[in-house]
Formats: structure tokens, sequence, C-alpha cells
């Protein structure tokens, strides 16, 4: 006995395309909103990978030069103009060093960190440097999204302070929320 089954050709209702495109339609909001949310993860991820690695590195020069500091000056003279030393700026006296490294006695080096006056945001370096000596004079800029830059020396009369504690703070708006990053560290002056 032969049964034949009888297949329906009638094709999709309008009902049912519209279900599908309803569905379709859903899909690719879903889908957006998740592309919308990845975006926005990757841009604060990559914003606080910004300020993480501004803020370490300014740390990182900052603590550099303190340890081969062999002093903190209360102030300095540096192409005309006068820095001194406070909690939000630090004048170091840094032996001086030629290209090979070695220390070229009796000559120094003067360094300053400070934020930028015109742009709170910029973290300075100006250097005077004496003639032969492997730094280069000049402002160099060590780190951007400066928010907050702090010097503490164990010692009131800063030229007999033999540690400084730097504090820097880097911060930035990413769709009105504010990301930061910090850093602090205690360095000890060269030979003290």
């Amino acid at each position: 006995m032969l049964i034949r089954s009888k297949i329906n050709n009638r094709g999709i209702t309008l009902i049912e395309t519209m279900i599908g495109l309803a569905i379709s339609a859903l899909l690719v909001v879903i889908l957006s909103y998740c592309l919308i949310i990845v975006l926005r993860l990757n841009e604060a991820q990559k914003t606080i990978s910004a300020l993480t690695s501004s803020t370490d590195r300014g740390i990182y020069r900052i603590s550099s030069s303190i340890q081969q500091s062999s002093q903190i000056l209360a102030d300095a003279v540096i192409s005309g103009t006068t820095y001194t030393t406070s909690s939000s700026v630090l004048v170091l006296k840094i032996p001086t060093v030629n290209s090979a490294g070695q220390i070229i006695s009796g000559l120094y080096d003067t360094v300053v960190y400070r934020r930028n006056p015109s742009d709170l945001s910029e973290l300075q370096e100006i250097t005077d440097a004496e003639t032969g000596s492997n730094r280069s004079d000049g402002t160099h800029l060590i780190a951007r999204f400066v928010t907050n830059l702090l010097f503490r020396y164990n010692n009131s009369n800063y030229s007999s302070a033999s540690t400084a504690t730097v504090f820097l703070k880097t911060g930035a708006a990413v769709r009105g929320v504010l990301k930061e990053s910090a850093n602090q560290t205690t360095v000890r002056l060269r030979n003290l």
C-alpha cells in the first residue's frame, strides 16, 4: 500500500514575513547595543592605559633623577627664571655625567620638575646642563593628563633633605566619567 502525502506549497504568509523582520530588527538592535558597549569599554580601557602609562613614566623619570641627585636645591635660576622648591616644584642638583656615563668631577646639572603653568595637565622637566653633560638643556614634557603633583621632603630645610616623596595623579573624562591613575614613591638621594 502506497501512502502519498500532500506537500503544502503555499509559500510564506505576510504575517510570517512580518514576524521574521521583527525578530531580525530586534537582533540588529541587540547586536548594535552590544557593539556600542564594547566600543565604550575599549575607549575607557585605552584612556586608563594612557593615564597609567603617563603616571608611571612621570614617576619613573622623577624618581630616577632624585636617586642621581646630590642635593635638593632651595631655588635655582635657569635662563633668567627662578624656580623655587616647594610642595609643587622640585629643584635638583645632579652630578654631571658625560656620554660614557662617567661623573664629571665638580660639575652639576640642575633639573626642575613642575606642572606647566600654561597647561597644568602637563608635567615638565626643565634641565640646565653643564658643558659636556649627557643631559640636554631645555624643557621636556614627561607626562600628560596631570591632575595633581605633590612633593614632600623629610626635612623642612630642602637643602638638608635626604629623601623626597613624589605623588602624581593623572585623570581624564570618558563620556562624562572621570578615570584616574595615581602613583607615589619615596626616593633617597645619592650618597646619603
